[in-house]
């Protein structure tokens, strides 16, 4: 298997989802990006009309944390 050289995490926005993805991001030793996006969840965000490029417009705006 492969090593992982960055991650994506992409949080809800509650406290609980944002606390959660912060642990993440702290656990992991390699470059990342965080979003928490504009909805109760990832699948609310999607049925809103969320598209792929739009998930990529929004990442782009986001920097690569250590």
């Amino acid at each position: 298997r492969g090593v992982i050289s960055r991650a994506i995490i992409i949080a809800d926005d509650d406290t609980p989802g944002r606390r959660g993805a912060l642990r993440l991001a702290e656990a992991l030793a390699v470059p990342k990006k965080l979003l928490a996006v504009p909805a109760k969840d990832f699948r609310e965000f999607v049925r809103a009309g969320a598209t792929a490029a739009l998930l990529r417009e929004m990442l782009k705006q986001q920097d690569w944390q250590r």
